[in-house]
């Protein structure tokens, strides 16, 4: 999760990744990170900007977040 949206690992290059927002495909929403492949908590660029807004999550009583479908 970064700044409330969520992604998925897209592909791996020599020296970072590539993160797809977890809406592309549904919203067509084309943000993308670059992050370090070493450290994926090191965001190193945000391509696009969200054509939506961010996903809401609770947390349950075994504290698994989970998306609300909305």
């Amino acid at each position: 999760m970064f700044q409330n949206y969520t992604f998925n690992l897209n592909k791996k290059l020599s020296k970072s990744s590539l993160w797809y927002c977890t809406s592309r495909s549904f919203r067509g929403c084309r943000c993308t990170l670059k992050c370090d492949r070493e450290n994926p908590l090191i965001v190193e660029t945000v391509e696009g900007e969200h054509n939506h807004d961010p996903p809401q999550y609770f947390r349950s009583e075994s504290g698994v977040w989970c998306k609300l479908r909305g």
